[in-house]
């Protein structure tokens, strides 16, 4: 059950800030010249790591009783 709350106009924006963040970072990362493979290894692994984060407090139970979630999944 996916359930989107009041703030759900906030997560669009959110999602949309973290997009021009990435695309800025991406752009960053490829006009380095002679990029040391460990430096950029950790960069990438840092920009999937905060992305996970993102998502994962986006996407994770707002505090619905495990109860009502059991109910509504049997209608």
């Amino acid at each position: 059950m996916l359930s989107l709350g009041p703030s759900w106009p906030f997560t669009i924006f959110l999602i949309g800030f973290a997009s021009m963040i990435l695309v800025y970072f991406y752009i960053m990362l490829t006009i380095a010249v002679n990029p040391n493979p460990i430096h950029l290894d950790f960069a990438y692994a840092g920009i999937i790591f905060n992305l996970y984060l993102l998502f994962g407090g986006i996407l994770k139970n707002p505090g619905v009783p495990q109860s009502y979630i059991d109910r509504e999944l049997k209608i």
